[in-house]
């Protein structure tokens, strides 16, 4: 099996990553996915 055969068997490929944005959206009306149900108390006083 050559490199390039191992590479697409795996499912890698190459793609320019140069010039692409990061947008993450969020709705503020899901308040209960904003804190991990065991982490502890903050108290920010």
């Amino acid at each position: 099996m050559t490199q390039d055969e191992r590479v697409n068997a795996l499912g890698m490929t190459t793609e320019q990553l140069s010039g692409r944005s990061l947008l993450i959206e969020f709705s503020p009306d899901e308040e209960e996915r904003f804190l991990y149900p065991w982490a502890p108390d903050v108290d920010f006083n």
